[in-house]
């Protein structure tokens, strides 16, 4: 009896370890103990979550509680004051693949929306490292870019320039400039901001379609939780030095507190953390 009970217990255990791993193994970021100091001031204590592949996610907190630097961890700009951030299962300091995220940051569009070069063009600017340097590109560089255009919508747009486009139209180029590196992982820093409100709803559309039907895990910080909530399946909200999972219910009670006070959500123009005093229009 001890011994059927005994390789009961065996069993579960080899079960509970394989299913840790197959969770683990679909983790495209695991952030465990995180901390993070600018200069005095501790931003980040012992913060710890994961987001698997396929997920779309959603990262709010008001202005100045580390959205921003966040993401510059995630991308291994900034380097943790204690524990670790791991990338599709490897540590950042180590990780190599970073042509597998793509990262758009906060304005983007005002990167491209005076250059005098076509839709075309920028979307294969994501192309230079496999190119070559003063080189032209193969009909398989610009199957890419043409495949790229047709997953936002703007194929027909290619030989436009990007200065005469809408706000909207300029930031799916900018989403179709990544996509034309085939990526994993898309991070967005308030992809929304400075366009109007139907562009604002058709950007989250096309997203929400990448991340279904192209397998493409995304990562959004934003302030817009009304929005995101109808199409994110994970919303973290970051607030003084820590991180939650909200659920659904916890998201209807921020809505409804948003809708009584105003005043004291977050920034409806969200204005770039400044607490690591860099320039976030940098790209990967």
């Amino acid at each position: 009896m001890e011994d059927i009970k005994k390789e009961i217990i065996e069993k579960e255990v080899i079960e509970k370890k394989i299913i840790k791993e197959e969770r683990i193994e679909k983790e495209v970021v695991r952030v465990e103990n995180l901390s993070f100091t600018y200069g005095n001031e501790p931003v980040f204590e012992n913060i710890n979550f994961s987001i698997s592949a396929g997920d779309f996610a959603a990262i709010i907190g008001s202005n100045g509680s580390g959205k921003s630097t966040l993401v510059k961890l995630l991308l291994g700009l900034l380097k943790p004051s204690g524990g670790s951030i791991n990338i599709l299962g490897e540590r950042t300091g180590k990780f190599k693949r970073w042509h597998e995220i793509s990262y758009i940051p906060q304005n983007a569009t005002a990167l491209v929306s005076n250059f005098p070069a076509t839709v075309e063009e920028i979307t294969k600017t994501n192309l230079y490292s496999q190119v070559g340097f003063m080189r032209l590109p193969k009909k398989k560089h610009l199957e890419k870019v043409n495949h790229a255009l047709k997953l936002v919508g703007m194929e027909e747009y290619a030989k436009r320039l990007v200065s005469d486009l809408s706000g909207g139209q300029q930031q799916r180029v900018m989403i179709a400039r990544a996509l034309a590196g085939q990526p994993k992982v898309m991070i967005l820093d308030e992809p929304t901001t400075g366009i109007d409100r139907k562009s604002s709803e058709s950007l989250y559309q096309l997203l929400s379609q990448l991340n279904c039907k192209n397998d493409l895990t995304v990562i959004m910080v934003t302030h817009d939780v009304a929005k995101v909530s109808n199409y994110a399946n994970r919303i973290f909200c970051l607030e003084e030095g820590s991180i939650v999972e909200l659920g659904s219910k916890q998201v209807e009670d921020e809505l409804m507190h948003r809708h009584k006070h105003p005043d004291k959500t977050i920034e409806k123009t969200v204005e770039e953390d400044t607490e690591s005093g860099e320039n976030k229009n940098g790209n990967i």
